[in-house]
């Protein structure tokens, strides 16, 4: 099979038809292994790895949330302080 490399950016691609990604069971998200020799390019299908933790981003830490009463307490509160005065 012949095919063209295309132009991604300052990169090159390979497209890859449907059927030859289906007899090697990879999709559009899988990931393969590639090897030279020096003269040619061998292309394998990768071993199981999990994308969810591949293209998991790193999330910044949490800041801790100020717990504050319900309003309807909090003027509760401030009613029977005006009640007792």
């Amino acid at each position: 099979m012949r095919k063209k490399l295309s132009r991604a950016g300052n990169s090159a691609c390979l497209i890859l038809d449907k059927p030859l990604l289906d007899l090697l069971g990879l999709t559009a998200m899988s990931f393969v292994e590639l090897s030279t020799d020096g003269r040619s390019l061998t292309i394998k299908p990768a071993g199981v790895v999990s994308t969810r933790s591949v293209m998991k981003r790193p999330q910044p830490p949490s800041k801790k949330r100020r717990e504050r009463p319900h309003p309807s307490l909090t003027l509760r509160a401030w009613a029977r302080s005006q009640l007792r005065s």
